[in-house]
């Protein structure tokens, strides 16, 4: 909210202490440091994705941020069995990635394509020789973590 009150006899009105502007060009500075201050946060954006048995796997289109990104975020992930018996052995092994990046004209990311790989076989499957090759279904739940851009016009909503 701009700092604004009624100019008596060539006087600025009261400003807080840290803003005492000498004349226009430091209201707009001050304007401008408290747009920059408030356009930009930490913000998470998650997803889910399900795979049955094991190899490659990539989402079929990009997933796109309820955000935009400054720079390339973090990325963490890991999955779910929700009570799948696991074969000794065989337990799933699980990667997921980024392929792919999109961002805009001004270099903010706003989606990306997701890859996943699933293994279920261990060193000591070639000694043992297991022949059962195990089908999970599995849910890869993912997060994308870093410094993005808020939404000015529900800014000054959020208190």
């Amino acid at each position: 909210m701009p700092i604004t009150g009624p100019r008596i006899e060539g006087t600025y009105p009261e400003y807080p202490s840290f803003v005492q502007p000498v004349h226009a060009d430091n209201l707009n500075r001050y304007e401008r440091v408290r747009n920059a201050e408030n356009a930009s946060r930490l913000a998470f954006c998650m997803g889910s994705f399900d795979t049955t048995g094991w190899g490659e796997f990539q989402m079929p289109e990009a997933f796109r941020f309820d955000c935009m990104f400054v720079g390339e975020p973090y990325i963490f992930s890991g999955y779910a069995c929700h009570g799948q018996a696991l074969v000794g052995t065989r337990f799933p092994r699980v990667s997921a990635g980024v392929r792919e990046w999109h961002f805009d004209n001004r270099g903010l990311y706003y989606a990306a394509h997701l890859v996943f790989t699933v293994e279920t076989r261990s060193p000591e499957d070639v000694v043992n020789q297991v022949e059962e090759i195990p089908l999970y279904t599995l849910r890869h739940s993912f997060c994308f973590a870093g410094v993005a851009i808020k939404n000015l016009s529900t800014a000054s909503n959020a208190g």
